[in-house]
Order: C-alpha cells, then structure tokens, then sequence
C-alpha cells in the first residue's frame, strides 16, 4: 500500500485545522479545571439540552461580536483569552464523546416536523426576497 492509499484508509486527522485544534483545548482546559478533565465520561448522564444551549450562548456572543471569552482568576484578574468559537466546538466534542459513551441525556423536546418547517421557511424567504427586491444580496 502505497502512502496515498494508506492516507486513504484511515481516519483524516491532517484535515483539522492545528491552530484551531489548539484553542478548542484552549477550551477543554477551561472545562477541565471548573468541572474536571473528562467529567462527561466519569459523571452521569448529561443533558443533551444543557449542552445545546451551552453552545448557542457561545454562538450568540460571536453573533453579537464578542469574540473570546474573558478568563479570570477569583480575584477578578484577566489571565486568558479564549475563543467563544473555540467553546463551541469543544462543546460538540463533549456532545459527540458522551454520546459515544451512552452518557448522554436526550432531553430535546419532541420533534416538530423540522424538515417540513424549513422548507416552507425557505419558500417564505424567496418569496420575501422577490417581493420586497433583495436589498441584502450578500446574504
């Protein structure tokens, strides 16, 4: 087997990103020290919710232009910069570990035909676009 099919036949690691692989352990290393390193597996099951909405809190602060999280020590000094974005992803890794290890609560709510809804959300939004001529074309 030649090093492109061994590159082939195993899991992609050289696709992720470095630099952003080391601030999402950035991130990890802030969980580990408030909750412990590797609390999703040791502690019991965890709320699929909790964690969601951990992730769009993060995400809404990036939304809204803040970028990194701000680290202080208990007397309110800044010590470290990490990224709201970096807490995402480090999120999702917990999210996909504890589902992994079957320590993961699915508490979500009952579906509500999602598919069905985005699609007519879709539909509602081309037609806005059409009707009212588009002003944001870069959206």
């Amino acid at each position: 087997m030649d090093a492109n099919e061994q590159k082939k036949s195993k899991v992609p690691f050289y696709l992720i990103p470095k630099r952003a692989l080391a601030q999402v352990a950035l991130a990890m290393q802030v969980g580990a020290e408030k909750y412990g390193a590797y609390d999703f597996r040791e502690k019991p099951a965890k709320s699929m919710v909790a964690y969601l909405s951990a992730l769009q809190r993060h995400i809404a602060k990036v939304e809204d232009g803040v970028d990194f999280e701000l680290v202080r020590e208990e007397e309110g000094t800044v010590y470290a910069h990490v990224s709201h974005l970096a807490f995402v992803a480090a999120g999702a890794l917990v999210m996909l570990d504890a589902l992994e290890h079957n320590n993961l609560t699915d508490d979500r709510s009952p579906s509500g035909k999602p598919d069905a809804f985005w699609v007519g959300a879709d539909e509602t939004s081309q037609i806005i676009h059409q009707v009212l001529g588009g002003k944001d074309d870069e959206l």
